[in-house]
């Protein structure tokens, strides 16, 4: 996630880790909270989004099924 969504990121934390019923074997589903701060100014919607469609396609770039929200 850091290395798709740089220095804007500035913390990610881990909320839940479930393996069972509804997730493969072998699989698990991976809640996570990103940060994300502006160095200069307040952001607005388009910077933002772009930040979190670069952090997505890095997750789905290592092989990670990402769930739309």
């Amino acid at each position: 996630m850091r290395s798709a969504g740089g220095d804007d990121i500035a913390r990610v934390s881990v909320f839940d880790v479930y393996q069972g019923k509804g997730i493969e074997d072998g699989y698990k589903s991976i809640a996570m909270a990103m940060y994300l701060q502006g160095k200069d100014q307040t952001w607005v919607d388009e910077e933002i989004h772009a930040v979190m469609d670069k952090v997505m396609q890095g997750l789905k770039d290592i092989g990670a099924q990402v769930r739309d929200s």
